[in-house]
């Protein structure tokens, strides 16, 4: 290793410092040509003469069977093969490509790769979610990419690789020289590591930016946000009252338990359309169901006189004048309620599954998924007057293992710190809305964008950071 890492010359860096070196690289040894040269670089001078052999024997049938036995002559007749690359990132890719260019399955124990070893039957065995069926074997896949039948861009395209290449040591060796160096590789290996999986994993805030990115681009496909489009506002909802837990309990049983008829929520939050769409909210169809009934008018629902899909820019005008007076504590919904109604359910289930360490999938038809979905759009986001940090009483109805000392949201412990932390994302959306000045963008998107550079913020953390006293009162 000593040797390796500090030679006593520069024999192997300009090696690699050649413009032979450089254009070997870029070779692409999927075709003839590529393969050809291949050969002559590393003194494989009988290639001709071994690939004959190989079809008279059965063995090279197309170009990817002699790639694999090009591979093999070099590494078991060529003098020139000295150039050997150590990996300290990249390891899996690395293998991934090892295995699909040779259509071989690596074999810990003997230490091999068996030439079309890999089939269709491995895979199957492998149990791989999501996996389909494929009419061709891996090998004719393969034999399609090097006859340009199919683009690979991965397996044929140049790409640009950071390297560490040895040099002279011009200072007497001291004996840590490697030991140092590993320690460094290691350290350099584990940083990249790790924004390899900060990058790759779908953290919280990358799922919600997507959602909200998702809903933008679904209004774009229509009308797109616009602060002069007129919406017509028939929908209306009642403002709620700090109402304690034990004053909601006795208005439920004199009421036959329909706490609709209490408080008068928006009667869209119990349609049909919307209790499909809270039990599965990541369900594109079911969601743009609902969106339909979201956006019909009551008086008129021909399609030419829907208002567009939301979300809708936010003004003045739109709190005020369209929205008219309030009667009685009723009043029409506001663009702001349009968009939690169509935003809140998808932002609750990722926070709900990342705060449960269960799969999106399994948020379909989750009771307390639901519940919570259903109490914030009811109860939670933009319905008081005042006081917006308060529990309601009615939680007791959709959430009762919230203890009754929890009487802000902000008190919320656990799972539950999702309800804050959703009524203060939807917050700051609508926020955007307003005050942005280019509605046809909104600031929150990159701003959770940018969340995944934060180093070692976690679930928890956002959870416990967002959803912190100081940060809920300011709404």
């Amino acid at each position: 290793m000593q040797r390796a890492f500090f030679p006593k010359d520069n024999t192997l860096f300009d090696i690699m410092k050649s413009d032979e070196f450089k254009k070997l690289l870029a070779t692409d040894a999927s075709t003839l040509e590529g393969q050809d040269f291949i050969a002559a670089y590393y003194g494989i001078d009988n290639w001709v003469q071994l690939q004959e052999k190989g079809e008279d024997a059965g063995l090279i049938k197309d170009q990817a069977d002699s790639y694999f036995y090009l591979l093999w002559y070099v590494k078991a007749k060529s003098n020139k093969d000295n150039i050997w690359i150590s990996f300290y990132e990249g390891l899996h890719r690395h293998a991934a490509l090892m295995i699909t260019l040779l259509c071989a399955v690596f074999n810990p124990t003997m230490n091999v790769f068996e030439h079309n070893s890999l089939t269709g039957k491995y895979f199957r065995k492998q149990q791989l979610k999501h996996y389909k069926e494929d009419t061709k074997t891996p090998h004719k896949r393969l034999r399609d990419i090097f006859l340009k039948k199919i683009n690979a861009p991965m397996l044929t395209k140049p790409f640009r690789i950071k390297c560490i290449v040895p040099k002279q040591r011009e200072t007497t060796p001291t004996g840590n020289e490697v030991l140092e160096f590993t320690r460094k590789i290691i350290k350099y290996s584990e940083l990249i590591s790790e924004c390899k999986k900060t990058s790759a994993d779908n953290s919280t805030s990358s799922l919600l930016s997507k959602a909200m990115m998702n809903e933008l681009s679904l209004c774009r496909k229509r009308d797109g946000v616009s602060e002069n489009h007129a919406l017509v506002m028939k929908n209306s909802f009642t403002f709620q009252v700090t109402t304690l837990r034990g004053k909601h309990e006795s208005l439920m049983r004199a009421n036959n338990n329909d706490d609709q008829r209490i408080y008068k929520w928006s009667d869209l939050l119990a349609t049909p359309e919307w209790n499909n769409y809270v039990e599965n909210p990541l369900d594109e169809l079911v969601r743009v169901k609902f969106l339909d009934r979201l956006t019909e008018h009551k008086e008129d629902t021909l399609e030419a006189m829907r208002n567009p899909y939301p979300p809708y820019a936010i003004s003045l005008k739109s709190m005020t004048l369209d929205v008219g007076t309030v009667t009685k504590g009723e009043r029409k919904l506001d663009p702001r309620h349009y968009n939690a109604y169509d935003l809140i359910p998808r932002i609750v289930t990722i926070l709900y599954a990342k705060a449960t360490n269960k799969p999106m999938s399994s948020m379909i038809g989750d009771s307390t998924n639901t519940a919570i979905i259903n109490f914030i759009c009811r109860y939670g986001y933009a319905t008081k007057t005042f006081n917006q940090n308060a529990v309601h009483g009615a939680v007791t109805t959709y959430l009762p293992e919230l203890t009754s000392e929890i009487a802000y949201l902000n008190g919320c412990k656990g799972v539950y710190q999702v309800i804050p932390v959703a009524v203060f994302l939807m917050t700051l959306y609508n926020a955007c809305f307003m005050f942005q000045t280019d509605k046809s963008v909104n600031m929150m998107i990159d701003t959770l964008q940018r969340f995944d550079l934060i180093p070692n913020l976690d679930n928890t953390t956002l959870l416990g950071t967002l959803s912190k006293w100081p940060t809920i009162k300011a709404l």
